[in-house]
């Protein structure tokens, strides 16, 4: 749905998904996507933080995560989760 250009199904999908799997890393990752490509950088933030607290050795959640922090000006906390 998202690649389609609907955010609001894709967004459902992964709500659905998470409530039924919350555990699961990359359902919050995805959900973070989601959140960027609607500029709410706060939910992106929070999603990717809990995918790399579910999976802390998969970088790519907090280069994630380090990105919605600086979408919204917050560069020293980005460049701390980088370290």
């Amino acid at each position: 749905f998202l690649e389609a250009g609907d955010a609001h199904a894709a967004q459902i999908l992964v709500d659905t998904h998470i409530s039924k799997n919350p555990d699961e890393a990359e359902a919050y990752n995805i959900f973070g996507l989601i959140a960027q490509t609607q500029r709410d950088f706060a939910a992106a933030a929070a999603a990717f933080l809990r995918a790399s607290q579910l999976a802390p050795t998969e970088p790519l959640y907090v280069i994630h995560y380090a990105h919605a922090l600086a979408d919204q000006g917050d560069f020293a906390t980005a460049l701390t989760a980088l370290e």
